[in-house]
């Protein structure tokens, strides 16, 4: 079988166990939905992407994040069409995911995980972003460029919006921070009738 395909309910019980999340009251609560069932990032399209638009306008409220795992085949292009289906964005909306999945003893999952969260219950960016090995990258602008390495994605026409080392390096001047006084709208037909176009 395929070693890397998803396991129902495996990720909302490693949440439950990270004691990173759970332990410290620096960090925001986190509540896992998982989809059902799930799929494999390279069968994901336009329809998909429209669905996790309109799940998060339906819970943009009572949140004030979003963090969203898949696997990195299509990223990019999900994380893309999300920045242009929002209107009046307000609240961070951080993809993620890993070269190296959860269960193995070193992986790049665990480390992207706690930082897409925090970037996720940020107040100082809000917009759809890619958060992957050290650095948050502005959706629209980032895209793959490697399969076997853990820098996996780039952004090569725009500066990172923050990167990481000891200390959390914000670009203030790159970073969308505006609160929005326009309520959350939210436009997926235009994807959806892309992927039924000639």
């Amino acid at each position: 079988g395929n070693s890397l395909a998803p396991v129902q309910g495996a990720l909302t019980s490693y949440l439950e166990s990270m004691r990173e999340l759970t332990d410290d009251p620096e960090m925001p609560q986190v509540v896992a939905h998982e989809y059902a069932p799930l799929m494999d990032s390279s069968d994901m399209g336009p329809g998909d992407w429209a669905l996790l638009a309109k799940d998060i306008e339906t819970n943009y409220y009572h949140f004030d994040g979003f963090v969203i795992l898949m696997g990195t085949d299509t990223m990019a292009y999900a994380a893309s069409a999300l920045s242009f289906m929002f209107l009046n964005l307000g609240k961070p909306v951080v993809f993620s995911g890993s070269q190296i999945p959860l269960r193995e003893p070193y992986n790049d999952a665990r480390k992207n995980l706690i930082m897409a969260c925090i970037f996720a219950s940020s107040d100082t960016v809000s917009e759809v972003t890619i958060f992957f090995h050290d650095r948050l990258l502005r959706a629209c602008r980032a895209t793959k460029v490697n399969t076997s390495k853990l820098l996996a994605f780039d952004s090569p026409n725009l500066d990172p919006l923050a990167e990481i080392g000891i200390n959390v390096v914000e670009r203030e001047n790159t970073c969308f921070a505006i609160l929005p006084e326009e309520r959350l709208g939210c436009e997926p037909k235009w994807i959806r009738d892309l992927s039924h176009s000639d």
